[in-house]
């Protein structure tokens, strides 16, 4: 983990870059400040963490980027916390897309079982005849589904949803799983 001089440091070297300004230039404006014992090798080991600033030069510092001292001191655990906060998002992402694989595995046995019962009642004959253009239909479409990649039909069919229609489908979920 890097430290808040290291961090300090950074932020500095990316505003002046920011600005194009040379470690010379910078020392120049530095000096012009008030801060005589700034030379663009002190510019450079203060960039890299290796010189301690003093808060006095960390203001005159600040001035002279035209920024305030809140923007270039950083602390050292805001990189850290939000790479915890990702691990966390995709721990619970995982979760959640294991959650609905299982659901569709499930879906897809039910599914299988109700085609079997359908096909098996067209064969016997035990549908009316005005139901079997759309048994036979319905057969054509479980079939097809079960033979598509479920994961990249489950993807499409919901990056087809509207927005609305996903943000009702997770809340939907969210209310199953409570």
């Amino acid at each position: 983990m890097r430290t808040p001089d290291e961090l300090f440091g950074l932020e500095v070297q990316s505003q002046r870059e920011y600005k194009g300004w040379s470690m010379t230039e910078f020392a120049s404006m530095l000096k012009a400040a008030g801060l005589n014992n700034f030379h663009p090798t002190t510019v450079g080991r203060m960039e890299r963490g290796e010189r301690p600033v003093r808060l006095s030069e960390a203001v005159v510092i600040a001035e002279v980027l035209g920024s305030k001292l809140d923007d270039l001191v950083v602390e050292p655990l805001e990189a850290d916390s939000a790479v915890r906060w990702s691990i966390k998002a995709v721990e619970s992402s995982s979760k959640r897309a294991a959650r609905y694989l299982d659901n569709v595995r499930f879906q897809r046995e039910e599914l299988e079982g109700e085609l079997a019962t359908l096909e098996l009642a067209l064969t016997a004959g035990k549908v009316l005849e005005e139901h079997i253009e759309q048994a036979q239909e319905a057969c054509t479409q479980a079939k097809a589904i079960l033979q598509t990649d479920r994961v990249k039909y489950w993807v499409d069919k919901i990056n087809a949803l509207t927005s609305e229609e996903q943000q009702a489908l997770y809340s939907a979920d969210q209310d199953f799983r409570a």
